[in-house]
Protein backbone atom coordinates (compact mmCIF):
# COMPACT_ATOMS: atom_id res chain seq x y z
CA UNK A 1 0.00 0.00 0.00
CA UNK A 2 3.02 2.47 1.63
CA UNK A 3 4.97 1.68 -2.29
CA UNK A 4 1.99 2.66 -4.75
CA UNK A 5 2.09 6.57 -3.99
CA UNK A 6 2.21 9.12 -6.50
CA UNK A 7 0.86 6.83 -9.15
CA UNK A 8 -1.49 9.41 -10.35
CA UNK A 9 -1.09 11.48 -14.06
CA UNK A 10 -0.20 15.08 -14.31
CA UNK A 11 -2.07 17.94 -13.04
CA UNK A 12 -3.62 20.80 -15.32
CA UNK A 13 -1.51 23.95 -14.45
CA UNK A 14 -4.26 26.05 -15.03
CA UNK A 15 -6.51 24.41 -12.96
CA UNK A 16 -3.54 24.89 -10.40
CA UNK A 17 -3.45 28.48 -11.35
CA UNK A 18 -7.62 29.34 -10.76
CA UNK A 19 -7.06 27.47 -7.13
CA UNK A 20 -4.22 29.26 -6.22
CA UNK A 21 -6.38 32.89 -6.81
CA UNK A 22 -9.16 31.28 -5.17
CA UNK A 23 -7.30 30.33 -2.09
CA UNK A 24 -5.63 33.71 -2.00
CA UNK A 25 -8.93 35.86 -2.56
CA UNK A 26 -9.91 33.70 0.60
CA UNK A 27 -6.95 34.68 2.77
CA UNK A 28 -6.81 38.59 1.98
CA UNK A 29 -8.21 41.07 4.07
CA UNK A 30 -11.49 41.98 2.99
CA UNK A 31 -10.77 45.74 1.85
CA UNK A 32 -7.61 44.61 -0.39
CA UNK A 33 -10.37 41.67 -2.36
CA UNK A 34 -11.18 44.19 -4.55
CA UNK A 35 -7.83 45.20 -5.36
CA UNK A 36 -6.78 41.40 -5.80
CA UNK A 37 -9.52 40.86 -8.11
CA UNK A 38 -8.48 43.79 -10.63
CA UNK A 39 -4.88 42.32 -10.57
CA UNK A 40 -6.04 39.06 -11.47
CA UNK A 41 -7.76 40.16 -14.07
CA UNK A 42 -4.71 42.15 -15.08
CA UNK A 43 -2.59 39.60 -14.78
CA UNK A 44 -4.45 36.78 -15.99
CA UNK A 45 -4.29 38.64 -19.36
CA UNK A 46 -1.34 37.21 -20.90
CA UNK A 47 -0.61 33.58 -21.36
CA UNK A 48 2.79 32.09 -19.48
CA UNK A 49 2.88 29.17 -21.41
CA UNK A 50 2.46 30.66 -25.07
CA UNK A 51 3.90 33.97 -25.10
CA UNK A 52 0.86 35.32 -26.58
CA UNK A 53 -0.77 38.54 -25.40
CA UNK A 54 -4.35 40.08 -25.56
CA UNK A 55 -4.73 42.92 -28.62
CA UNK A 56 -5.88 45.80 -26.56
CA UNK A 57 -6.73 47.71 -30.10
CA UNK A 58 -10.01 47.75 -30.05
CA UNK A 59 -10.74 52.27 -30.33
CA UNK A 60 -12.66 53.18 -33.16
CA UNK A 61 -10.30 56.21 -33.98
CA UNK A 62 -8.75 54.83 -37.04
CA UNK A 63 -6.25 58.13 -37.27
CA UNK A 64 -4.32 56.64 -33.87
CA UNK A 65 -4.85 52.81 -35.01
CA UNK A 66 -1.19 52.62 -36.54
CA UNK A 67 0.09 54.26 -33.84
CA UNK A 68 -1.85 51.65 -30.90
CA UNK A 69 -0.43 49.16 -33.27
CA UNK A 70 3.14 50.06 -32.96
CA UNK A 71 2.99 50.26 -29.22
CA UNK A 72 1.51 46.95 -28.86
CA UNK A 73 4.04 45.91 -30.51
CA UNK A 74 6.83 47.07 -28.47
CA UNK A 75 4.84 46.72 -25.36
CA UNK A 76 4.73 42.52 -26.25
CA UNK A 77 8.51 43.08 -27.15
CA UNK A 78 9.64 44.86 -24.22
CA UNK A 79 6.91 43.12 -22.24
CA UNK A 80 8.61 39.74 -22.34
CA UNK A 81 12.01 39.56 -23.96
CA UNK A 82 12.17 36.66 -25.98
CA UNK A 83 8.95 35.08 -24.69
CA UNK A 84 9.22 33.24 -28.04
CA UNK A 85 12.66 31.72 -27.22
CA UNK A 86 12.53 28.60 -25.81
CA UNK A 87 15.78 29.64 -23.58
CA UNK A 88 14.13 32.83 -21.85
CA UNK A 89 13.64 31.37 -17.96
CA UNK A 90 10.67 32.36 -16.10
CA UNK A 91 12.30 34.69 -13.79
CA UNK A 92 14.12 36.72 -16.91
CA UNK A 93 10.02 36.54 -18.15
CA UNK A 94 8.55 38.06 -14.94
CA UNK A 95 11.74 40.45 -14.35
CA UNK A 96 10.71 41.80 -17.73
CA UNK A 97 6.90 42.16 -17.91
CA UNK A 98 5.60 45.90 -18.27
CA UNK A 99 5.49 46.98 -14.48
CA UNK A 100 8.10 44.72 -12.86
CA UNK A 101 10.80 46.81 -13.56
CA UNK A 102 11.68 47.16 -9.76
CA UNK A 103 12.23 43.43 -9.66
CA UNK A 104 15.80 41.97 -9.71
CA UNK A 105 16.81 38.73 -11.71
CA UNK A 106 17.18 36.49 -8.40
CA UNK A 107 20.24 33.68 -9.22
CA UNK A 108 18.92 30.35 -9.51
CA UNK A 109 21.46 28.94 -6.88
CA UNK A 110 20.11 31.75 -4.18
CA UNK A 111 16.62 30.18 -4.88
CA UNK A 112 17.79 26.29 -4.83
CA UNK A 113 19.46 26.85 -1.29
CA UNK A 114 16.33 25.77 1.25
CA UNK A 115 18.27 27.77 4.08
CA UNK A 116 16.97 30.99 2.10
CA UNK A 117 13.57 30.20 2.06
CA UNK A 118 13.46 29.01 5.42
CA UNK A 119 9.96 29.66 7.25
CA UNK A 120 8.24 30.60 3.41
CA UNK A 121 6.41 27.40 2.33
CA UNK A 122 3.81 28.15 5.65
CA UNK A 123 3.35 31.52 4.04
CA UNK A 124 2.77 30.33 0.33
CA UNK A 125 0.38 28.42 -1.03
CA UNK A 126 0.99 25.79 -3.06
CA UNK A 127 4.93 26.28 -2.57
CA UNK A 128 5.86 23.71 -4.61
CA UNK A 129 4.47 24.14 -7.51
CA UNK A 130 5.22 27.76 -7.26
CA UNK A 131 8.73 26.58 -6.68
CA UNK A 132 8.99 24.75 -9.41
CA UNK A 133 7.39 27.15 -11.68
CA UNK A 134 10.21 29.51 -10.59
CA UNK A 135 13.10 26.88 -11.63
CA UNK A 136 11.40 26.05 -14.58
CA UNK A 137 10.95 22.77 -14.00
CA UNK A 138 9.28 20.84 -16.53
CA UNK A 139 7.86 18.03 -14.85
CA UNK A 140 4.76 18.30 -12.47
CA UNK A 141 4.60 18.14 -8.69
CA UNK A 142 2.82 14.12 -8.96
CA UNK A 143 5.74 13.68 -11.36
CA UNK A 144 8.29 14.52 -9.10
CA UNK A 145 6.78 13.45 -6.27
CA UNK A 146 6.63 10.03 -8.12
CA UNK A 147 10.58 10.64 -9.18
CA UNK A 148 11.72 11.47 -5.93
CA UNK A 149 9.94 8.44 -4.09
CA UNK A 150 11.65 5.97 -6.53
CA UNK A 151 14.76 7.63 -5.61
CA UNK A 152 14.42 8.11 -2.44
CA UNK A 153 13.34 4.40 -1.02
CA UNK A 154 16.27 2.44 -2.42
CA UNK A 155 14.55 -1.18 -3.63
CA UNK A 156 11.15 0.17 -3.02
CA UNK A 157 10.28 -1.93 -5.89
CA UNK A 158 11.26 -4.99 -4.29
CA UNK A 159 8.95 -6.88 -2.20
CA UNK A 160 11.42 -7.64 0.80
CA UNK A 161 11.76 -4.08 1.49
CA UNK A 162 10.14 -3.26 4.99
CA UNK A 163 7.82 -0.39 6.05
CA UNK A 164 10.61 0.90 8.41
CA UNK A 165 13.31 1.19 5.50
CA UNK A 166 11.17 2.62 3.61
CA UNK A 167 9.84 5.28 6.02
CA UNK A 168 13.18 6.28 6.79
CA UNK A 169 14.79 6.37 3.48
CA UNK A 170 11.81 9.19 2.55
CA UNK A 171 14.03 12.53 1.52
CA UNK A 172 13.46 14.11 4.44
CA UNK A 173 13.47 11.49 6.90
CA UNK A 174 17.31 11.32 7.25
CA UNK A 175 16.99 11.70 10.54
CA UNK A 176 15.10 9.09 11.34
CA UNK A 177 16.82 5.86 12.51
CA UNK A 178 15.94 2.25 11.89
CA UNK A 179 14.04 0.95 15.24
CA UNK A 180 14.68 -2.71 15.55
CA UNK A 181 11.50 -5.05 15.47
CA UNK A 182 12.24 -6.55 18.85
CA UNK A 183 12.15 -3.25 20.41
CA UNK A 184 8.65 -2.42 18.45
CA UNK A 185 7.04 -5.97 19.58
CA UNK A 186 8.03 -5.96 23.32
CA UNK A 187 4.45 -3.99 24.81
CA UNK A 188 6.34 -2.21 27.46
CA UNK A 189 8.31 0.03 24.90
CA UNK A 190 4.74 1.11 23.39
CA UNK A 191 2.83 1.94 26.90
CA UNK A 192 0.83 4.54 26.91
CA UNK A 193 0.92 5.42 23.11
CA UNK A 194 -2.36 3.52 22.31
CA UNK A 195 -4.19 6.18 23.45
CA UNK A 196 -2.27 8.87 21.95
CA UNK A 197 -2.07 7.45 18.18
CA UNK A 198 -5.20 6.98 15.84
CA UNK A 199 -5.83 3.47 14.48
CA UNK A 200 -3.23 2.58 16.82
CA UNK A 201 -3.20 -1.14 16.11
CA UNK A 202 -3.59 -1.34 12.09
CA UNK A 203 -0.55 1.70 12.68
CA UNK A 204 1.52 -1.10 14.78
CA UNK A 205 0.72 -3.84 11.57
CA UNK A 206 1.55 -1.48 8.90
CA UNK A 207 5.02 -0.60 10.70
CA UNK A 208 5.82 -4.50 11.21
CA UNK A 209 4.51 -5.49 7.75
CA UNK A 210 1.92 -7.48 9.63
CA UNK A 211 -1.04 -8.43 6.78
CA UNK A 212 -4.17 -6.96 8.37
CA UNK A 213 -7.75 -6.66 7.44
CA UNK A 214 -7.21 -2.81 6.46
CA UNK A 215 -6.22 -3.64 3.43
CA UNK A 216 -9.83 -3.74 2.82
CA UNK A 217 -10.03 -0.06 4.23
CA UNK A 218 -10.90 2.66 1.42
CA UNK A 219 -8.34 5.14 -0.14
CA UNK A 220 -9.11 7.57 2.19
CA UNK A 221 -8.59 4.92 5.44
CA UNK A 222 -5.64 3.80 4.10
CA UNK A 223 -4.37 7.38 4.51
CA UNK A 224 -5.55 7.48 7.95
CA UNK A 225 -3.98 4.51 8.57
CA UNK A 226 -0.47 5.57 6.87
CA UNK A 227 -0.59 9.10 8.70
CA UNK A 228 -1.05 7.15 12.35
CA UNK A 229 1.88 4.71 11.12
CA UNK A 230 4.27 7.51 11.11
CA UNK A 231 2.71 9.34 13.56
CA UNK A 232 3.28 5.44 16.12
CA UNK A 233 6.93 5.62 14.57
CA UNK A 234 7.58 8.85 15.56
CA UNK A 235 6.63 8.31 19.29
CA UNK A 236 8.64 5.01 19.48
CA UNK A 237 11.77 6.50 17.72
CA UNK A 238 11.95 9.22 20.66
CA UNK A 239 11.82 6.40 23.42
CA UNK A 240 14.53 3.99 21.25
CA UNK A 241 16.96 6.60 20.52
CA UNK A 242 17.29 7.00 24.12
CA UNK A 243 18.22 3.08 24.75
CA UNK A 244 21.94 2.02 24.03
CA UNK A 245 20.73 0.71 20.06
CA UNK A 246 19.18 3.56 19.74
CA UNK A 247 21.89 5.96 20.55
CA UNK A 248 24.41 3.53 18.78
CA UNK A 249 22.44 3.90 15.46
CA UNK A 250 22.50 7.81 15.91
CA UNK A 251 26.17 7.89 16.76
CA UNK A 252 26.62 6.57 12.73
CA UNK A 253 24.60 9.35 11.39
CA UNK A 254 26.39 12.08 13.45
CA UNK A 255 29.42 10.92 12.27
CA UNK A 256 28.61 10.70 8.96
CA UNK A 257 26.57 14.60 9.07
CA UNK A 258 23.55 13.35 8.57
CA UNK A 259 21.97 16.15 10.99
CA UNK A 260 24.16 18.80 9.41
CA UNK A 261 26.65 21.09 10.32
CA UNK A 262 26.03 24.41 12.46
CA UNK A 263 25.64 27.39 10.14
CA UNK A 264 27.51 29.31 12.79
CA UNK A 265 30.93 30.73 10.94
CA UNK A 266 32.98 30.46 14.22
CA UNK A 267 31.47 26.81 15.03
CA UNK A 268 33.41 25.91 11.94
CA UNK A 269 31.10 23.24 10.20
CA UNK A 270 30.71 21.69 13.69
CA UNK A 271 28.15 18.66 13.74
CA UNK A 272 24.43 19.17 14.95
CA UNK A 273 22.52 16.68 16.68
CA UNK A 274 18.41 17.23 16.51
CA UNK A 275 16.50 18.36 18.88
CA UNK A 276 12.57 18.95 20.03
CA UNK A 277 11.39 22.29 21.88
CA UNK A 278 8.45 20.20 23.22
CA UNK A 279 7.91 16.36 23.70
CA UNK A 280 4.16 16.90 23.11
CA UNK A 281 3.47 15.66 19.76
CA UNK A 282 2.67 18.56 16.92
CA UNK A 283 3.88 21.39 19.13
CA UNK A 284 7.17 22.66 17.47
CA UNK A 285 9.34 21.25 14.21
CA UNK A 286 12.54 19.47 14.80
CA UNK A 287 15.59 21.64 14.94
CA UNK A 288 19.05 21.08 15.14
CA UNK A 289 21.33 21.68 18.36
CA UNK A 290 24.80 22.51 17.87
CA UNK A 291 27.02 21.05 20.90
CA UNK A 292 29.78 24.03 19.88
CA UNK A 293 27.78 27.57 20.71
CA UNK A 294 25.03 24.95 22.72
CA UNK A 295 22.18 27.02 20.52
CA UNK A 296 19.16 25.54 18.05
CA UNK A 297 19.15 26.22 14.22
CA UNK A 298 16.50 25.27 11.57
CA UNK A 299 17.40 22.06 9.51
CA UNK A 300 18.89 23.28 6.16
CA UNK A 301 16.40 21.12 4.31
CA UNK A 302 12.81 22.10 3.99
CA UNK A 303 11.77 18.52 4.12
CA UNK A 304 13.59 17.71 6.95
CA UNK A 305 12.31 21.13 8.81
CA UNK A 306 8.56 20.21 8.75
CA UNK A 307 9.30 16.81 11.16
CA UNK A 308 8.05 16.87 14.45
CA UNK A 309 9.86 17.92 17.19
CA UNK A 310 8.62 15.49 19.47
CA UNK A 311 9.83 12.40 17.42
CA UNK A 312 13.27 13.64 19.03
CA UNK A 313 12.79 15.01 22.28
CA UNK A 314 13.98 17.82 24.49
CA UNK A 315 16.09 15.26 26.20
CA UNK A 316 18.26 13.11 23.21
CA UNK A 317 21.17 15.45 22.40
CA UNK A 318 22.22 15.90 25.74
CA UNK A 319 22.01 12.34 26.86
CA UNK A 320 23.67 11.63 23.85
CA UNK A 321 26.87 14.17 24.68
CA UNK A 322 26.97 12.75 28.12
CA UNK A 323 26.67 9.04 26.81
CA UNK A 324 29.83 9.98 24.10
CA UNK A 325 31.61 12.72 26.36
CA UNK A 326 34.52 12.51 24.03
CA UNK A 327 32.11 13.82 21.30
CA UNK A 328 31.24 17.20 22.79
CA UNK A 329 33.57 19.94 22.04
CA UNK A 330 34.89 22.96 23.97
CA UNK A 331 32.48 25.74 23.82
CA UNK A 332 33.20 28.26 21.19
CA UNK A 333 34.80 31.64 22.67
CA UNK A 334 35.23 33.56 19.45
CA UNK A 335 32.24 36.03 18.59
CA UNK A 336 32.06 38.04 15.73
CA UNK A 337 32.83 42.04 16.74
CA UNK A 338 30.81 44.56 14.43
CA UNK A 339 33.07 47.42 13.37
CA UNK A 340 32.69 50.20 11.06
CA UNK A 341 35.29 51.46 9.09
CA UNK A 342 37.42 49.55 11.31
CA UNK A 343 36.26 50.63 14.71
CA UNK A 344 34.48 48.60 17.35
CA UNK A 345 30.82 49.99 17.84
CA UNK A 346 30.05 51.26 21.25
CA UNK A 347 27.62 49.61 23.24
CA UNK A 348 25.57 51.88 24.93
Amino acid sequence: MYKDRGASGSIDRRRINDALDKHLEKSAPSGSREIVGKQKDRISAPSTCSGKHPDHRDQPSASNSKNEEESETDSEESDVSGSDGEDTSWISWFCNLRGNEFFCEVDDDYIQDDFNLCGLSNQVPYYDYALDLMLDVESSHEESETDSEESDVSGSDVEDTSWISWFCNLRGNEFFCEVDDDYIQDDFNLCGLSSQVPYYDYALDLILDVESSHAEFTEEQNELVESAAEMLYGLIHVRYILTGKGMAAMLEKFKNYDFGRCPRVYCCGQPCLPVGQNDAPRSSTVKIYCPKCEDIYYPRSKYQGNLDGAYFGTTFPHLFLMTYGHLKPQKASQRYVPRVFGFKIHKP
